[in-house]
């Protein structure tokens, strides 16, 4: 074996760092045949600074490097990779250590697995989000979780022999998805006045929010509002103009989902009593003469789960596309679907009947808007005329009570005047010589 004595120090630290588990202490490649040549530090360069290089039948050659390398090569294979610790050392770490607190995110059905670092006495506590007691959990070093699920959230902490080891803060994200969406009717058929209610109960964490949409905007109503409550989107008073696709749109940060409503409100007929009723269907345009059949449901019929309008066959020889009921009773109270079906497709038509004892006059339960906006017109324009007559008569009656007030005051005054007044005579005496005498007060 031949030692490359040209080697320097440098390479040498290099060559004998320990090494990870599985990797070569040193490469042993073999020198250049002619090892005593004028190349054989270029050659062993070349090899990557081997330490020792040569042929195994090579006669030993001890040079001063020789005695180095091999002491290093020594101290190297019996040297401890700091990757390789042992137990004792792990327990002795994390009982000195300060305690160890961690925030752990994770998605839901994913694992998630605890380590305390210690394996004596170890005992796992655990605290819900709503909680503020511990529970204990288990007694492995290593505690983990499977399928994770947002009920697993909370504080795992770890205990040995009494003294408190780690904490982890486990948070599990759940994206956005439809609560029971099984049980979520996509087509809603109500008659023209009543009442609909859209739900898209949904789950997430964090907590989803809700978007509508009608028609892919913003929903408006001409009449009435949409009301509003956390999952489910309220209408009241249903008219004709209602009808169309409804979107739920839920969000989070890690989902999206929606689901899409298909409402049809359909106009009503109202009858009387023993009253007879015709009920026409749709005028239908086409080149083949459809097959027009008349189905009757009752007022609670479910049309998302009956996609084949199995009811009860009502019988109209004389005039397929038109129906009339004679002798209108409370029994005939429901829903009326005209189908209408050639070799090429099929179509329908629905319409409820309502059934009352008395007519109710549209006139005078329903005042056009004409008169009403003349009544609001008179009643502001009287109340307007009777605060306008208001203010004239008190600032008349403030202008009469000043003036009579000043008449008081002069009155007084006159008669304080008058009161104080002294009649003062001056007469000029007649037997006066000299006129420019003074003039003098008469005495009494």
């Amino acid at each position: 074996m031949i030692l490359c004595a040209d080697v320097g120090v440098k390479n040498l630290r290099a060559s004998l760092r320990p090494r990870k588990f599985g990797e070569r202490d040193l490469h042993l490649d073999r020198c250049d045949e002619d090892f005593e040549s004028h190349n054989m530090h270029q050659d062993c360069a070349a090899r990557k600074s081997p330490i020792i290089c040569g042929k195994a039948t090579d006669k030993m050659i001890f040079r001063p490097w020789s005695l180095v390398a091999v002491t290093l090569y020594a101290l190297h294979t019996m040297a401890v990779d700091p990757t390789d610790i042992s137990k004792d050392t792990v327990r002795k770490i994390s009982r000195n250590s300060e305690p160890m607190r961690q925030a752990i995110e994770k998605i839901a059905s994913e694992d998630v697995v605890f380590s305390c670092l210690d394996d004596e006495s170890v005992e796992w506590r655990y605290r819900s989000a709503n909680s503020t007691e511990f529970k204990a959990m288990s007694t492995a070093e290593n505690f983990g979780i499977k399928n994770l699920t947002v009920k697993d959230e909370g504080v795992y902490a770890c205990y040995s022999q009494g003294k408190f080891i780690a904490e982890y803060n486990l948070t599990v994200l759940e994206p956005a998805h439809f609560v029971n969406a099984g049980k979520m009717p996509r087509i809603v058929v109500k008659p023209a006045g009543n009442m609909a209610q859209l739900k898209c109960r949904a789950g997430g964490n964090p907590t989803p929010n809700i978007t509508w949409y009608k028609n892919g905007r913003e929903p408006k109503r001409h009449y009435g509002e949409y009301r509003q409550n956390h999952w489910s989107l309220l209408m009241e008073d249903l008219v004709t103009d209602d009808t169309g696709n409804y979107t739920c749109v839920v969000c989070n940060p890690l989902a999206c989902v929606n689901f899409t409503y298909v409402m049809d409100v359909v106009a009503n007929v109202t009858a009387l009593v023993n009253s007879t009723v015709q009920l026409l269907c749709p005028q239908l345009v086409a080149d083949l003469e459809p097959f027009v059949e008349w189905v009757f449901f009752n007022s609670s019929h479910d049309f998302q789960n009956d996609t084949r309008l199995e009811g009860r066959k009502l019988k109209n020889t004389l005039k397929p596309e038109e129906l009339e009921i004679s002798n209108v009773t409370y029994d005939d109270e429901g829903w009326y679907v005209c189908i209408a079906a050639n070799s090429l497709g099929r179509t329908t038509a629905k319409a409820y009947l309502s059934v009352v004892d008395v007519l109710s006059d549209p006139q005078e339960s329903k005042p056009s808007t004409l008169k009403i906006g003349l009544i609001i017109a008179a009643v502001t324009a009287c109340v307007f005329l009777l605060l306008f007559y208001i203010c004239i008569y008190y600032r008349q009656k403030i202008k009469r009570e000043k003036r009579q007030k000043m008449i008081a005051i002069e009155s007084a005054r006159s008669a304080m005047i008058t009161q104080w007044t002294k009649k003062v005579i001056i007469e000029k005496m007649s037997n006066a010589e000299d006129v420019s005498e003074p003039l003098v007060i008469p005495q009494k």
